[in-house]
């Protein structure tokens, strides 16, 4: 059987990426309870109408990149995932029209939430790991 060994991240590591995902938990109600009354915002309306495209895109980049790097893979592989993300959004937010409005400023907060996302990452695999030494 293929034995995985998995990077040690440090414990601060492990506390800002459950921190960033109850965050984002977080907006996701506020934007929910949005649906149930339309005085609850978030920041204000425009913010509000586009965070859950911030959201998706922070918590996938930031979950599939960290696992990348918890398995030994390199940050540029978590470049890749970013760059896949934002192309998938852009084309579903401007082509595909299938349970959607064609909302390019949807595909920005989406552009914005990976952007955050990669700046986490690069930071992370450079100091969010133990030394292998």
């Amino acid at each position: 059987m293929n034995n995985v060994k998995l990077e040690e991240t440090k414990k601060i590591t492990t506390i800002s990426v459950i921190a960033i995902f109850v965050f984002c938990f977080v907006f996701a109600l506020i934007k929910g309870a949005h649906t149930l009354n339309e005085d609850i915002v978030v920041i204000n309306q425009e913010i509000n109408s586009h965070i859950i495209n911030f959201i998706l895109s922070t918590v996938m980049c930031i979950l599939f990149g960290y696992m990348s790097l918890t398995y030994g893979k390199r940050y540029q592989f978590c470049f890749l995932i970013g760059i896949i993300i934002v192309a998938g959004n852009f084309m579903y937010e401007t082509a595909v029209p299938l349970l959607n409005t064609i909302d390019i400023v949807g595909a920005v907060y989406s552009l914005v939430g990976v952007l955050f996302s990669l700046i986490y990452l690069y930071y992370i695999s450079n100091h969010g790991f133990e030394d292998k030494e």
